[in-house]
């Protein structure tokens, strides 16, 4: 169980990663990945790479339609890692 929070902890640590994740949790129905690689700031590429660790973490979920996949946040992960943090030293 330990190290699921490891993986989400290790996916958010990165700057490019925390950012594309908090683009994606603010945006009302997710975001393409050429939109959060722009709200982000990062190339698309790297975008790319970065997403596909935030979604093996369970933080997003990517769905694909036609040549466009959409990321939305999966808070649930979230809410997991904060009760987890919350409960340390308790």
């Amino acid at each position: 169980m330990k190290s699921n929070y490891v993986k989400v902890l290790n996916a958010l640590s990165q700057p490019n990663r925390l950012a594309l994740f908090e683009a994606i949790a603010n945006s009302e129905n997710g975001l393409t990945t050429t939109e959060a690689a722009k709200a982000a700031g990062t190339l698309l590429n790297t975008a790319a790479v970065n997403l596909t660790v935030l979604e093996a973490a369970g933080l997003i979920l990517s769905k694909k339609s036609g040549r466009s996949v959409t990321h939305t946040a999966r808070f649930t992960t979230l809410h997991n890692l904060a009760d987890y943090l919350g409960r340390i030293g308790t």
